[in-house]
């Protein structure tokens, strides 16, 4: 496994406290790719997720731990548009405590109150980004070539 990103600019960490879905790749142990949208919760640079154990999503990670994700703005105006793209590593939560902060965590972000038993079937993941990359459009409306005025900037 590559090095955990570790210093993170502040404009990407509200970048993904203020996001709510993330795209998810993963593939099976023989390289067969899926694609999930899925509900996330971030606790500084590292990401949850939660799905049941028997999804294919839960089945590639248990094969090859191995993701890559994006966070997007989608805008009617591709000058607008902006988004964190990452790949990283991503592991089952297992540990009980850890697991009542998680539930706590996306209670807060997504307003509803959730008992512990609401947890009951699911399991909770975390993925490591070993890297990320934020990308953000233009704010300035010219007329640029698609992607023209994009900038990039790796973490």
């Amino acid at each position: 496994m590559s090095d955990p990103v570790t210093q993170v600019p502040a404009h990407v960490l509200d970048y993904l406290a203020a996001h709510r879905t993330l795209s998810l790749a993963t593939a099976s142990a023989d390289g067969s790719p899926h694609a999930s949208t899925m509900l996330y919760a971030s606790d500084g640079s590292s990401l949850y997720v939660w799905m049941r154990r028997q999804t294919t999503t839960a089945k590639h990670i248990d094969e090859n731990p191995r993701v890559s994700f994006t966070i997007d703005d989608v805008s009617g105006d591709w000058h607008q548009g902006s988004g964190v793209q990452g790949s990283g590593e991503a592991a089952p939560v297992e540990d009980g405590g850890e697991v009542v902060n998680l539930i706590g965590l996306f209670a807060d972000k997504f307003s509803q109150s959730v008992g512990e038993d609401s947890a009951a079937g699911i399991t909770f993941y975390r993925i490591t980004p070993t890297q990320l990359r934020y990308i953000g459009g233009s704010s300035d409306g010219s007329a640029e070539p698609v992607g023209a005025q994009f900038s990039e900037e790796d973490i």
